[in-house]
């Protein structure tokens, strides 16, 4: 769930592991993020098929440890508080071995912040896809990634290969291809 969560939503790790049971409404579907960079709040709503994971990691959740309160951290460590996040940056290499994923020598092994990276670029890409108004939806990026201008946002929107191919189809579509 937490890699769901940093991935899916653009989460920083700190915040989703900040999150108690109470920061969820599985009503209206929204996690309340709470002491995030800059000590600001924001509602950060999800959808249907993130809302089934979040009901079974707490069925799962409920079944096997403390029953579930308010106050009750989401992920929790060894002693039932918060997982600090020291913890879990040991368990990220174990977790790439464990998924076949090689760091190259002299390359920066990938990092739990590069999810919100791939969130990120991904949002763009959808939006492209989908034919939006992908400028003016780049506020609504930068206010649903908790950034206070799309200044902030920039930083994660790295140009990939994909994302370049979209907005060149966009750019041809409106103004003619070259040849």
């Amino acid at each position: 769930l937490l890699i769901i969560l940093l991935y899916t939503l653009g989460l920083r790790l700190g915040e989703a592991l900040r999150l108690r049971i109470g920061d969820i409404d599985t009503a209206r579907k929204t996690l309340f993020i709470r002491r995030s960079k800059f000590f600001k709040e924001r509602i950060v709503p999800y959808g249907p098929r993130l809302a089934v994971h979040i009901q079974k990691y707490l069925a799962l959740r409920k079944s096997f440890f403390v029953p579930i309160t308010a106050d009750a951290p989401l992920f929790f460590g060894r002693r039932g508080g918060v997982i600090p996040i020291g913890e879990i940056d040991k368990f990220l290499p174990h977790l790439l071995e464990e998924a076949g994923i090689e760091t190259v020598s002299g390359k920066r092994r990938p990092r739990w912040h590069d999810l919100r990276h791939s969130f990120a670029v991904s949002r763009l890409l959808r939006w492209y896809e989908e034919k939006g108004d992908v400028q003016s939806k780049l506020t609504v990026l930068s206010t649903f990634m908790g950034h206070v201008d799309i200044y902030s946002t920039q930083i994660y929107l790295s140009i990939t290969e994909n994302l370049l191919n979209e907005a060149n189809k966009r750019f041809y579509t409106e103004f003619g291809h070259p040849y």
